[in-house]
């Protein structure tokens, strides 16, 4: 399932010049320079601009195929992968979000999932003198029971309450339910936490 256009979104703009908007982020990079840049930033000491003047389709085409030719060695999904032309164009739409999308698997999500076993122990060790503590079934691969656990944004809570001054946190002590007992307590300390969380920019 691919992910919301949002968060796909969201991440383009922290990492490109111009940011875009949800209806034209399908051109991102069909400047023939951006997708270069991109990897560029996200691989340091890898140099993809082979034109750093890409005025024509062909020297842009070139630096995309360059940037491609490395996508292509990092395992993407094939049916992701559009053409140096297809970048130009922008078109299909629907295959350029794709291929936005394989990109933030890649490079956000693959490495997220090679560190989350070490990052729940070092979770379930925060939330200890706290009181609370993550089951075996989250703990364990396939860690099933991770999106249940987290729902409730109490553990988030927890690990803005131990990393975070006080006073940048009041919602905390205002508006968390530490152990929510309706939908309507879970509601609000989801808003609660992400409201910090956009605050201090650590939204995903």
């Amino acid at each position: 399932m691919r992910r919301p256009i949002w968060v796909l979104l969201r991440w383009v703009n922290l990492l490109v010049r111009q940011p875009r908007e949800a209806s034209n982020l399908h051109l991102v990079f069909s400047d023939g320079h951006t997708l270069c840049a991109l990897l560029e930033r996200l691989r340091p000491g890898v140099r993809l601009v082979r034109f750093r003047r890409a005025y024509t389709r062909a020297t842009a085409t070139a630096n995309i195929e360059l940037a491609l030719t490395l996508v292509w060695s990092l395992s993407p999904q094939a049916s992701a992968m559009p053409s140096a032309a297809q970048v130009f164009d922008g078109t299909p739409r629907d295959l350029m979000l794709r291929f936005i999308d394989q990109l933030y698997s890649i490079v956000v999500v693959r490495p997220a999932r090679a560190k989350l076993a070490a990052a729940l122990r070092w979770l379930d060790q925060l939330l200890a003198p706290y009181g609370a503590a993550l089951g075996e079934a989250t703990l364990r691969p396939p860690h099933a029971h991770l999106a249940a656990e987290l729902r409730t944004c109490a553990a988030l809570a927890v690990v803005l309450h131990a990393h975070l001054p006080a006073r940048r946190v009041p919602e905390l002590d205002s508006a968390v339910c530490w152990c929510p007992r309706s939908e309507a307590e879970r509601q609000r300390s989801v808003r609660a936490v992400f409201a910090i969380l956009e605050r201090e920019r650590l939204a995903p």
